[in-house]
């Protein structure tokens, strides 16, 4: 959505969906809410998304059609029985826009289609606050819910538990699903279903990221956001987070010892954390709207001529 907005500013923009658009998202363009998509409004270019967007874009847009993968649906096991028909939409001759160099090369050898790396952007609230070390008592950030599992919160709960066992640290916990009272912890603060503006909020407020994310994750939002926010975070060693920002500290998706061990360093080393808020933010300034926007009408022109 972050991306319709900008796209605002140079080009006649609308998004089309079957459901109410989120009321927590400042959308900056017309909504048309359809009852089907079988009805597309006339444009030039025509942005599929999700993949059961593909197929009635390819047959009901008036002109080109690009597809904005974000992420292979197919790799998630739970869409093991959806597979072949998330495949078949795959196979449609339609050019894509995807997140990182991995994805292209996976859908260019996979499905035959060319793509073109159009990485998200961070929005301008994201931005840091002016401290040069962690608080005493750190705050750990982890974002995402257990039913999303590729974001690995079981090994993120696990090396905060081993972190707090050496250092007095509180935890923050952000997620789009309710928290559970068993997953809960003393003194722990828990932002269910917030604003994109105060995720920002909250995360410039912590002093680390832990975020043991699958490698099957398309980007990784929240690691940017972070960077942003000049919050250093401990990472996976997966490929489109060595692609975002290989600085970081990583560590193995399922080993909570070493993102433990890691995240501790990082809290107890003044210098090394400062470094990586520095790298951070200046990592982030490519994914703000300025060279966001210039990356967006090079793909737009890119899938009008391919």
């Amino acid at each position: 959505m972050a991306y319709a907005n900008i796209a605002s500013k140079s080009l006649l923009t609308a998004v089309v969906g079957t459901d109410n658009f989120p009321s927590w998202y400042n959308l900056k363009v017309p909504y048309l809410k359809l009852t089907d998509l079988s009805k597309l409004p006339r444009a030039k270019l025509t942005v599929a998304t999700f993949w059961t967007t593909i197929e009635p874009a390819i047959k009901n847009a008036s002109g080109k059609v690009v597809h904005y993968c974000q992420g292979y649906e197919g790799f998630l096991p739970h869409n093991k029985k959806l597979l072949d028909k998330i495949e078949g939409a795959y196979n449609y001759r339609v050019a894509k826009w995807v997140t990182t160099p991995f994805l292209k090369d996976f859908i260019e050898k996979r499905f035959k289609v060319p793509a073109f790396v159009l990485p998200p952007t961070v929005e301008n609230f994201f931005r840091p606050l002016p401290k040069v070390k962690p608080t005493i008592y750190p705050k750990i950030a982890i974002v995402g819910s257990k039913k999303a599992y590729t974001k690995g919160v079981e090994t993120a709960l696990e090396a905060f538990r081993f972190i707090s066992l050496s250092k007095r640290v509180r935890l923050v916990r952000i997620s789009n699903w309710p928290f559970t009272d068993e997953e809960k912890v003393e003194n722990g603060k828990y932002y269910y279903n917030i604003t994109p503006k105060k995720v920002a909020e909250v995360i410039r407020r912590a002093d680390l990221l832990l975020a043991p994310y699958w490698w099957i994750e398309g980007f990784g939002l929240p690691i940017l956001e972070a960077l942003a926010s000049g919050i250093p975070s401990v990472v996976s060693d997966i490929p489109s987070l060595r692609y975002l920002a290989n600085y970081l500290p990583k560590a193995n998706p399922h080993d909570s010892n070493t993102f433990a061990a890691k995240g501790l360093q990082l809290l107890s080393c003044q210098r090394k954390w400062l470094y990586l808020k520095i790298m951070g933010i200046v990592t982030s300034l490519k994914y703000r709207e300025l060279w966001s926007s210039k990356r967006l009408l090079t793909a737009y022109r890119w899938a009008l001529n391919i």
